[in-house]
């Protein structure tokens, strides 16, 4: 048996002024260097092992990752001096009289995935949070229509248009390099940054867009997980543009819950801040999470056991698609994503006036806005700060600190929730072939092509069909939840529309609930390929 390993890195080094399209995409694998003892050192981060029989068969071949400590005291020695020195500037300051480390903060999140299917399909999962008393946000709810407009504000606290035009001159497709994200106002003060997903082809600032010219984070786990994919990844058909399930002999979830633990299992000279996220299983399946509940609970009890770390486990929104997406509760559970927050033993007890806010805003409208500002509360420890937590909310705040008690009587207009996403309308059903409904319905397939005209390639849509009208009424103004199906698509489309004077107004994106395919090949925009049907098709 010969064996030899190859390491993997990222592609060719690329700058701002000079980039290819898929620069986030490539990886280099290095000279193959043969295994000739029982133990040999291993130097590089992400390496890719094969082995021959004497046949010259390949009988064995997998990838692995490491925590290096060259490569991190490489990054720990800016770090730790950056950490001095802000402690000594501060070391006066009455937020830091306990003289308590800062802590770690780990974002784990499971793609697609509400609050009701994360009981229903992970309940291994489900059982341990209740058991540990984790916080969980139950009014948690999503701000735009996928992962990206949920994330983006979480990360920056802007709205997706508002922070694209900060830092991408209000191009969706990136690259992203300058846009200020969390990871920058943590690693500011010191903190080791991680950042990886288990999805080449959908991650977050990669589905139909450039991502990262040079990486965000000082561990990034695209490259291997690209080399997995393409080395060792397992399809159940190679002819179907279709993620790899497993990794080799693990799960890519798993991949991923592996990865962030050797990380904390690594890193102790100063806090981290990391984002890790897993979409393989959650996103277009209702059932198969079931597959990851046994290593998601796994993953939970052996994070939360660091005593350092704010654990934070969540979703971006419910299934977007399928049968349950047609159902009433389907599209409740679409807006409302799960969120979770473990909190170390000794926190509950020393910041009780933080710790009450927190079980308080269990049942409180969130956002990711929220989020945001409760993050970076962490980084400047304001839940040590007495005088900060004894001030209340204003109302009208769009991003409000969970250290805090949010108002009860928030809404959805105070949060910046659109009304096509918003959980707290009450609606009643309707005739769908109402006067009002039918002019609303029109009004919505007008909107749409409005935008489509733009793009020679797509057809005009026809009202088919109205499925479902539902009527509320926001602060005397008529709301209504549509569905509808167009024509030639068969388009299933959803979307709320108010009625101020007479004239209809589209709020928030219009929801695309069944399948497109290979419908809108024609076109690469992320937004108008949900609506498009290609003349040609």
């Amino acid at each position: 048996l010969s064996c030899c390993y190859q390491a993997i890195t990222r592609g060719p080094s690329q700058s701002l002024n000079n980039y290819t399209e898929d620069t986030d995409s490539r990886y280099k694998l290095g000279s193959c260097i043969p295994v000739k003892n029982d133990v040999t050192p291993i130097y590089e981060s992400f390496i890719y092992i094969r082995c021959k029989n004497s046949y010259y068969i390949i009988v064995y071949r997998n990838v692995h990752h490491f925590i290096q400590r060259d490569h991190l005291n490489s990054i720990l020695g800016k770090n730790i001096a950056m950490m001095e020195l802000l402690n000594s500037k501060s070391s006066t300051s009455s937020k830091n009289s306990d003289n308590q480390k800062p802590l770690s903060v780990m974002l784990m999140g499971l793609d697609s995935t509400s609050r009701n299917n994360l009981q229903r399909y992970l309940p291994k999962t489900f059982a341990y949070l209740k058991e540990s008393k984790a916080i969980d946000l139950l009014g948690y709810n999503k701000v735009g229509d996928n992962t990206f407009p949920n994330l983006l504000p979480l990360l920056s606290g802007l709205q997706e248009k508002t922070i694209l035009q900060k830092c991408t001159n209000g191009v969706r497709k990136g690259p992203f390099d300058k846009c200020s994200f969390l990871w920058n106002n943590f690693s500011t003060l010191g903190y080791v940054t991680a950042y990886g997903e288990d999805s080449i082809e959908d991650g977050t600032f990669n589905y139909m867009k450039t991502g990262y010219v040079s990486p965000p984070t000082d561990l990034y786990l695209r490259p291997f997980i690209q080399a997995s994919e393409d080395l060792i990844g397992y399809y159940t058909n190679k002819l179907q543009p279709v993620p790899a399930w497993c990794l080799g002999h693990r799960t890519s979830t798993e991949i991923v819950y592996d990865y962030a633990l050797e990380m904390l299992e690594n890193i102790h000279e100063v806090p981290s801040f990391s984002l890790f996220w897993s979409s393989r299983y959650t996103h277009d399946n209702l059932e198969l999470p079931n597959a990851i509940d046994e290593s998601t609970r796994t993953f939970l009890q052996k994070a939360s056991k660091r005593d350092d770390l704010i654990l934070i486990f969540l979703s971006d929104h419910g299934l977007r698609f399928g049968d349950i997406r047609k159902t009433i509760i389907g599209k409740y559970e679409e807006n409302m994503p799960y969120f979770f927050v473990l909190l170390p033993q000794w926190f509950i007890k020393k910041y009780k006036t933080a710790y009450r806010a927190l079980q308080e805003n269990q049942n409180r409208l969130v956002t990711p806005q929220d989020i945001y500002v409760t993050l970076l509360d962490i980084l400047q420890e304001q839940y040590k700060n007495k005088k900060y937590l004894s001030t209340t909310h204003n109302l009208k705040s769009t991003a409000m600190t969970l250290f805090k008690e949010i108002p009860k009587e928030r809404n959805c207009d105070d949060a910046l929730v659109p009304y096509n996403f918003c959980s707290g309308i009450l609606y009643d059903d309707i005739y769908p072939y109402s006067p009002q409904t039918i002019k609303a319905a029109n009004y919505i397939i007008s909107f749409l092509n409005k935008g489509l005209s733009k793009y020679d390639d797509c057809v005009q849509l026809k009202l088919l069909r109205i499925i479902r009208a539902r009527q509320g009424l926001v602060k005397r103004i008529p709301v209504y939840s549509i569905t509808i199906m167009t024509y030639p698509a068969n388009a299933l489309l959803e979307t709320t529309v108010k009625e101020i004077n007479g004239e209809f107004e589209v709020s928030g994106e219009v929801s695309r609930i069944n399948r497109y395919g290979l419908q809108s090949v024609c076109i690469s925009n992320g937004l108008y390929k949900k609506y498009c049907f290609c003349k040609y098709f």
